[in-house]
């Protein structure tokens, strides 16, 4: 009875390490090595896989630079709900991320055997964003505030245990704010009040401005009208 040797198949991060897990965006590498494929008369450069997750199936190739068994290839993974199938694999948080390589013949002489591995997508915290004032300039005084007046400062506050990446430090992250009637818009960088305290804060300069002006984009201070809608973005 002919034989050949198992082949295995990996999942691993950028860097080359194993993946147990992953956040949407990360993209994925994946590894086959089975000898049979180097001895084969014909050369094997390219093989097939199949990329599964709860909602989306994706199919790739892994590539064989120099005929020695082992197959590379890789797939950017995005956070969606749908099913793209658009070389993209969709995923959300908890999804089970499951790879198949269908090896022809194993040391056991069984055939055409499914090899799988497979990875999980993280979730993380929700960020909570919050504006406000505070009486004391620091946020063991701080209101949430829904409304403010042209002029004054605007004490920012966020919530986000996912941005503490180093507990060592205190870290910043950049909020960008744009407002709806004069256009203008800030970056605003808010610093981790201590390390390992996942809480952000800063203070945005605010000014009166009116449509009619063209704002000055160069300087750190938000130039807002009447009835100005303020929105803050960032990153999660």
């Amino acid at each position: 009875m002919e034989v050949g040797t198992t082949g295995t198949v990996q999942i691993m991060s950028e860097s080359g390490g194993k993946l147990k897990n992953f956040n949407a965006g990360d993209r994925l590498v994946f590894k086959v090595k089975d000898e049979d494929l180097a001895k084969a008369q014909t050369p094997i450069t390219q093989i097939p896989l199949t990329v599964i997750g709860a909602e989306d199936k994706e199919e790739i190739s892994l590539f064989d630079e120099g005929n020695t068994g082992v197959f590379i290839g890789s797939i950017e993974t995005v956070y969606s709900e749908e099913d793209a199938a658009d070389g993209i694999l969709q995923v959300e948080g908890y999804d089970i991320v499951k790879v198949i390589y269908l090896d022809l013949i194993q040391a056991t002489g069984n055939t055409k055997v499914p090899m799988e591995a497979e990875t999980i997508a993280n979730i993380g915290s929700t960020g909570l964003l919050f504006m406000g004032r505070s009486n004391t300039g620091n946020i063991d005084g701080f209101m949430s505030k829904e409304n403010f007046n042209a002029g004054q400062d605007v004490m920012i506050l966020l919530r986000d245990g996912d941005i503490n990446v180093d507990k060592t430090v205190a870290e910043q992250v950049d909020i960008r704010f744009d407002g709806n009637i004069v256009q203008d818009s800030v970056i605003l960088a808010l610093t981790e009040t201590e390390p390992d305290s996942g809480v952000f804060s800063g203070v945005l300069r605010t000014a009166y401005s009116i449509p009619e002006l063209e704002v000055d984009s160069s300087n750190d201070v938000l130039e807002v009208s009447g009835n100005e809608i303020v929105t803050a973005t960032y990153r999660d």
